[in-house]
């Protein structure tokens, strides 16, 4: 299980830019959601981990306490439903038609990344082994950009798989960033993939945000994300980006800037209060 301070980032999709949803401690216990400016904060649940479907409507969570599985939920945090068979599964998000999601379960006999339906059907196993993190569909639906080490190096780092669990593809070899990459988003466009270097403490942390083509050319970096795990998103439009900033102070917030790092926006209602990774609501045009 994912804590708080650590919860994972989510995918993003296209369309206009919609409110914030990501979880915290304080003043609410769960997941809150918030408009991008950091104002209407509205309490949706016990839980962790969220992630926004492609049209805006809904979010797929890991229920509180720990352990209790998966879940979706309209957004408004009404229609709270549980997702049978994923008593495991952490880190979900939805595949673009919002039928079934994608998400990790290390607790099976056959560990690696699943795909499920909502109703708890038809469960497919499409990468065994791990460890593994934010498993998350391109906005076309056809291949997974995810987190780990599948190859048994134990070297983490960002790959693309197709959906069926074939053609699976390493985008960045660990000499290319300081430390390990992790969180991969893809970009509305379907084109780019963000993810960050992280070596799991604020003191070993490469916290900068890169930014590659899913083919993995075009490695660059966009900008410093804090001192901690930034756990980052596009906003639906590919304009700005989401993420955990934690300061030398060792504030934690969410907060939302453009591609430079400029225009710094605080979204969390508690200016130094632990929270995790965000997602970003797609508003369809």
């Amino acid at each position: 299980m994912v804590l708080f301070g650590a919860s994972r980032a989510s995918a993003t999709f296209p369309g206009a830019n919609g409110r914030i949803a990501f979880s915290e401690y304080a003043p609410y216990y769960g997941i809150v959601s918030v408009r991008p400016n950091g104002t209407d904060a509205r309490q949706l649940a016990a839980g962790y981990s969220p992630s926004w479907s492609a049209d805006g409507q809904s979010l797929v969570y890991e229920r509180s306490p720990s352990g209790s599985g998966l879940a979706t939920m309209r957004e408004d945090g009404t229609d709270q439903t549980p997702i049978p068979n994923t008593s495991g599964g952490t880190e979900p998000s939805f595949a673009p038609g919002g039928k079934r999601i994608a998400y990790v379960d290390s607790t099976v006999k056959r560990p690696g990344i699943y795909t499920i339906a909502t109703d708890g059907s038809a469960r497919h196993l499409v990468i065994r082994g791990g460890p593994f993190d934010t498993p998350r569909f391109s906005p076309d639906g056809k291949q997974i950009a995810f987190a780990g080490s599948p190859d048994g190096s134990h070297q983490s780092t960002v790959w693309t798989v197709n959906r069926d669990g074939s053609g699976l593809q390493m985008l960045v070899k660990r000499r290319q960033v300081k430390a390990s990459p992790e969180t991969p988003d893809w970009n509305p466009d379907g084109v780019h993939i963000m993810f960050t270097g992280e070596a799991g403490s604020s003191a070993t942390c490469d916290c900068t945000l890169y930014q590659v083509r899913a083919n993995g050319s075009g490695l660059h970096k966009l900008f410093l994300g804090g001192d901690e795990r930034p756990l980052p998103v596009y906003a639906p439009a590919g304009d700005r980006v989401a993420f955990h900033y934690s300061n030398e102070l060792g504030c934690s917030t969410i907060v939302n800037a453009s591609l430079t790092g400029t225009g710094i926006r605080t979204v969390s209602s508690d200016p130094c209060g632990p929270v995790g990774g965000p997602t970003w609501q797609p508003v369809p045009r």
